[in-house]
């Protein structure tokens, strides 16, 4: 597992890093075109959640985290919040 400041560079996450900033890329493209005067930024950080959200909270205004719909156990693998049944 790589320390938090180092990045993970491994020939198998080539086609998943391609998949995520496809995803990332639309999604700032349509926050753009609904809302062109928000200044925004986004980018892929390959690092362990936890640290690189404390890292990047220390300078940013906001963050904002988004999920592609994990359910049932999935989710729960990936940090999702409890939902009421």
């Amino acid at each position: 597992m790589p320390k938090d400041s180092e990045t993970v560079s491994l020939p198998e996450l080539k086609v998943p890093q391609s998949r995520a900033r496809t995803i990332l890329d639309g999604a700032v493209d349509q926050v753009r075109a609904q809302c062109p005067s928000v200044r925004l930024t986004a980018e892929l950080i390959g690092r362990l959640p936890v640290p690189a959200l404390v890292a990047e909270a220390e300078s940013a205004e906001l963050l904002v985290l988004g999920s592609q719909g994990f359910g049932g156990l999935g989710g729960l693998l990936a940090g999702r919040s409890p939902q009421p049944w």
